[in-house]
């Protein structure tokens, strides 16, 4: 995967939707990403010092989630914070296609430390035993540009069982500790889907 201005891989036979789903959602936050800098860049208050212009200034997982479900609308039936299937818990994100119904769970992933795997197993476990729809979890983190070629294996080999990568993607984003040093750094996004084989066919 070449660093150009959105870089996206879409692993094993994708469904079609889920490949324009993604597609879109990485060209909305990148969209917003720049809008943001730009924001930052034009306010006139000298006494004004932000770190990160981007993405990086730590929006919610809300706010991401908001973004990719307004880029979504266009491209068919989706909800936002809807109720799981015969439960009382809600999905961030919930997709209908062709009679079948798509759930997201959206988080941030600081790092690949043991903490924060910890926690993501845990969501990612939640998932496998609560729930019967088909289940994705999407997650974000920002780091050094140079530190891709480590993170990428890492990513896809996240370790458990029933989880396969359906889908990784990145672009530059302002932040204060890359700010010119090494390439700059990465807004990355990747959707693994739980409780699937590692291959999907076309549904």
């Amino acid at each position: 995967m070449t660093q150009t201005i959105i870089d996206e891989e879409h692993l094993g036979r994708v469904h079609p939707r889920l490949a324009r789903l993604m597609t879109a959602a990485m060209r909305a936050l990148h969209k917003e990403d720049r809008a943001l800098k730009k924001a930052f860049e034009s306010c006139p208050s000298k006494s004004m010092v932000v770190s990160n212009k981007g993405l990086g200034y730590w929006l919610f997982e809300s706010t991401l989630v908001y973004m990719i479900f307004k880029a979504w609308l266009p491209h068919g039936e989706v909800a936002w914070e809807a109720a799981y299937k015969n439960s009382r818990k809600k999905a961030d994100l919930k997709v209908k296609v062709r009679g079948e119904t798509w759930v997201i769970e959206a988080k941030w992933w600081p790092n690949t430390q043991k903490k924060t795997m910890k926690s993501l197993h845990s969501d990612i476990n939640k998932m496998q035993k609560l729930h019967r729809e088909r289940r994705f979890l999407l997650t974000f983190w920002i780091s050094p540009c140079r530190a891709w070629s480590t993170e990428r294996p890492e990513v896809e080999n996240i370790g458990m069982e029933g989880v396969a990568l359906r889908y990784i993607g990145r672009f530059r984003t302002d932040m204060e500790r890359t700010r010119g040093k090494g390439g700059g750094s990465n807004f990355a996004l990747a959707l693994f889907e739980v409780g699937a084989p590692r291959s999907e066919g076309d549904a």
